[in-house]
């Protein structure tokens, strides 16, 4: 054998590699028959196992299994059984079972050299973990390695279904070699959304040498609101929240579970450093005065999470009139908002008008000359535009719900939903409670903000994982095109450059 250390020879050979006029060999796949013995009737689709070529060894996974009979067709069958599914048969049929096996690396006997020759007619084994770890390119990473998956193989060690992890190289999870992560499944069972946290709960625990935080936006019930809660809780350590967990049914993770956590080299524990970012309920508002984000109640804020004794990483979202109007264009119809609407609410931007307050004075002067003289413009509006503007705004802090305040919002020391982040901070922004305009304007006007931030070097980490949640209706296939849309693809093609991974 050339690579001994490849093939499971404990078990030995669990089928054998076919050739055939209609289905050879080739550099990418091959065929085998599976024997008739208990190892290879575990046998199944996604397992790897390996077989031999001229100096080199095979690795591969299966792949579209098929059983094979002498029959020429299947009206043989039919007339053999008379059309009855229920007589008997007088003896049994031979055949046999044959999976496709896609070769995922091969590895010459020699270092220095490469090969790509098909394998030859003989046996197939069971991979080991040596064999599927260097299938997988573990040898030739560049920076960290970052446990992704685990892989069960068919065959077994010590009585346990061997497992293998599965790394990626950090350099193109994070950057800058590739920096993006695509997760694809069936909607509604979390498998996505879960598989994401498992892989940034992987990175802050493996990547050491950088500083790494996340940022995700929750826009499903509570689906990510309690993310620095452990998985189970020691009943002495903290008995309340123990009581909880038995009302609500919450179980341990079952010894497997465990067992897959420890092969992985991972630790079981919640993100430690989460920070909760949810808009103030529309009608919350205090008036026309300034805001102090300091002086916000949690209870008054649009989320789930507003408990007492829940609350202290739970952090408000308001913005004063200055913050909405870049994002003008994502809040009104594009069929309403022209070249005059857009006009008129640059010009607001360049008085600068900060409040609602500020608006309502502009407006007013404006109309107050068009009473005492008798021209139709003001500072080159007309007075149709300015009163359809007029007209829009007065519903515009019921479009925004609860994001808009008619004051000027002072933050303070307050944490920011667009400000710089820290070391393994999960910062996530709630806008399960928005639906439509507010929703779209909230991830616009933070992922935007955080583009600006990296390109001006004022992250405040080294690397940052952002994961949008149902990211087609955010940015849909297809020729239209919106500013966030815009920014997302920027994100993929460049982000790496500027420390940014999308997921």
């Amino acid at each position: 054998m050339l690579h001994d250390h490849f093939l499971d020879l404990d078990l030995g050979p669990i089928g054998r590699v076919v050739t055939s006029e209609d289905s050879p060999a080739t550099a990418h796949e091959f065929f085998f028959w599976a024997a008739e013995t208990p190892a290879a009737q575990k046998l199944d689709i996604g397992h790897i196992v390996a077989a031999e070529a001229e100096d080199a060894t095979a690795v591969a996974v299966l792949d579209d299994p098929r059983r094979y009979s002498d029959l020429q067709s299947f009206l043989d069958d039919f007339y053999a059984y008379d059309g009855d599914p229920a007589l008997e048969a007088l003896s049994e049929r031979v055949e046999i079972l044959v999976f496709r096996a896609r070769v995922l690396a091969t590895k010459h006997r020699h270092k220095k050299k490469k090969s790509k020759r098909p394998v030859r007619t003989g046996p197939v084994f069971f991979a080991t973990n040596l064999a599927i770890e260097y299938a997988l390119g573990t040898d030739d990473f560049a920076e960290h390695k970052i446990p992704m998956l685990l892989h069960e193989n068919g065959n077994e060690i010590n009585g346990s279904p061997q497992r293998t992890p599965l790394f990626v190289d950090g350099d193109y999870l994070l950057g800058p070699e590739a920096g993006h992560l695509n997760v694809t499944g069936m909607s509604g069972l979390s498998t996505k959304t879960s598989h994401a946290l498992f892989t940034i709960a992987s990175t802050f625990q493996t990547v050491k040498d950088k500083k790494v935080a996340a940022l995700m936006f929750n826009v499903k019930g509570a689906d990510l609101l309690y993310l620095d809660k452990p998985v189970e809780v020691d009943p002495d350590e903290d008995p309340e929240l123990a009581d909880r967990y038995k009302k609500a049914n919450q179980r341990a993770l079952p010894r497997e579970d465990r067992e897959m956590y420890e092969c992985l080299g991972l630790e079981i524990k919640p993100f430690e450093n989460l920070r909760i970012f949810a808009p103030l309920a529309f009608g919350k508002d205090g008036g026309g005065g300034l805001v102090h984000a300091a002086d916000l109640r949690t209870k008054d804020l649009n989320t789930l999470r507003n408990a007492r004794g829940e609350d202290t990483c739970v952090h408000p979202i308001v913005w004063d009139l200055e913050d909405v109007l870049p994002h003008a264009g994502r809040i009104f119809d594009p069929t309403d908002y022209d070249d005059k609407f857009k006009g008129f609410v640059e010009h607001l931007r360049a008085v600068p008008v900060r409040t609602m307050r500020g608006f309502h004075a502009q407006v007013d002067e404006a109309f107050e000359y068009f009473e005492e003289s008798e021209g139709s413009y003001w500072n080159g509006h007309h007075q149709a535009t300015i009163a359809k503007v007029r007209n829009r705004f007065g519903v515009l802090p019921s479009k925004c719900a609860g994001l808009l305040v008619h004051g000027r919002v002072e933050y303070g020391d307050s944490p920011q939903v667009d400000g710089p982040f820290e070391d393994r901070e999960m910062r996530v922004v709630d806008i399960s409670h928005l639906a439509g305009v507010p929703q779209d304007l909230v991830v616009t006007k933070v992922i935007n903000s955080v583009w600006e931030m990296a390109e001006q070097g004022r992250l405040g980490v080294d690397k940052l994982v952002i994961f949008v949640d149902e990211l087609n209706k955010y940015a849909p296939s297809g020729s239209r095109t919106s500013s966030l849309k815009d920014t997302l693809v920027d994100i993929s093609a460049r982000g790496r450059h500027l420390n940014l991974t999308l997921f």
